[in-house]
């Protein structure tokens, strides 16, 4: 969960999916020629986690990304990038995750749950 809050709002954003990612994958782009769900379904292939999460062509999404040197401290070509969808303002919070790595680099077949 992403708790952010305004002077006039208080939002909690779910995430979906977090990645590394090079710059030909456009997730910045506010009306996606695939719509959000089609970005959103993007973002979770590219995802190190399969946090099982839905997002709908109607969802808002809020999204973090900052540069990495995952790939080499010289590397301007690639970002690590935080995807949350807006969850109603009544709706429960889940304070558990349930999720899967899916990361190819990372040891393989292991999941777990966070809080």
């Amino acid at each position: 969960m992403i708790h952010f809050a305004t002077l006039d709002d208080y939002m909690t954003f779910q995430i979906f999916a977090v990645l590394y990612t090079d710059l030909d994958f456009y997730f910045i782009d506010p009306e996606p020629e695939e719509g959000i769900d089609g970005l959103a379904a993007t973002a979770m292939e590219k995802s190190i986690y399969d946090y099982g999460v839905e997002v709908g062509p109607e969802d808002h999404i809020l999204t973090l990304s900052t540069c990495t040197v995952k790939y080499g401290p010289n590397d301007r070509d690639h970002r690590f990038v935080i995807m949350a969808k807006l969850l109603d303002a009544d709706a429960e919070i889940p304070t558990r995750a349930e999720l899967t790595l899916r990361n190819l680099d990372a040891e393989s077949g292991a999941s777990g749950t966070a809080s």
